[in-house]
């Protein structure tokens, strides 16, 4: 479902869309609430889009729900209304420049509350499911990006093309490790990896490792530096993530 309130602005330069932060839980991924605010009319007002409401792409091609919303629900994209069109929604993809100036303004992404920024993760040793060990301990020195999935989990799959994309900007920095700790089987996660690639390395049979941390929701994100201290962690999807990490990582190596 989603949920666009809608105001006329006076300053139309500044009109913001907030997205509200996707979290998973392990039995179920949860429903996902977006938030926008669309100039339309001097009433603030919540507008319900649903399974009914008429959404369409920039040529006027309507859209079914699973694709629009989708779609919306990455922050790649925003919805308009046109006075000559009432009562249907345009679906229209931000330029790189504007995602960018979105990121920007976007507030830090709110921290776990079981990692502590500043502070050591425990150290812990698993191997990934083409059987590479990694230690936490022997990448002291290192960048360490973890992230906590599973293959249930739409938040976790929704932005695995943008953490590939992470992954591809430092191919060449071996100062910067990946490790993507999954909840599944090998086999189950073998089987999903055919369909969804995954640049991170994947290790299976994680969830010792969640409940030695105490994580409960997915996706989390953390970022190690090179001193064993937890430079940024987070838990759910969204835009701002993406730009975080990428972020942390900047400041943890410089480059």
């Amino acid at each position: 479902m989603i949920i666009l309130v809608s105001a006329k602005l006076t300053d139309m330069k500044n009109i913001a869309i907030l997205l509200a932060v996707l979290y998973c839980l392990p039995a179920s991924a949860q429903d996902s609430i977006t938030r926008a605010v669309v100039p339309q009319t001097s009433v603030k007002k919540h507008v319900t889009l649903d399974e009914n409401s008429i959404v369409r792409d920039s040529a006027g091609n309507r859209y079914d729900y699973d694709a629009w919303h989708n779609l919306y629900i990455t922050g790649k994209y925003r919805m308009i209304t046109k006075r000559d069109v009432p009562g249907e929604y345009f679906l229209v993809k931000l330029s790189q420049e504007e995602l960018d100036r979105r990121a920007e303004s976007m507030p830090k992404p709110r921290e776990t509350p079981w990692f502590t920024t500043g502070a050591p993760v425990d150290a812990f040793k698993i191997k990934d499911i083409n059987g590479h060990t990694f230690s936490l301990k022997d990448m002291q020195g290192k960048v360490v990006v973890l992230n906590f999935f599973f293959v249930d989990c739409a938040p976790c799959r929704q932005e695995i093309p943008d953490l590939n994309t992470l992954v591809s900007s430092y191919s060449n920095n071996s100062d910067v490790v990946f490790l993507a700790v999954a909840l599944d089987d090998k086999y189950r996660l073998k089987d999903f990896l055919k369909e969804n690639p995954f640049s991170y390395p994947v290790a299976a049979d994680g969830r010792w490792l969640t409940e030695k941390t105490g994580i409960t929701s997915f996706p989390t994100h953390v970022v190690i530096g090179k001193d064993g201290n937890v430079l940024f962690h987070t838990a759910g999807g969204g835009p701002g993530v993406f730009h975080w990490l990428k972020k942390s990582i900047i400041q943890a190596t410089g480059s």
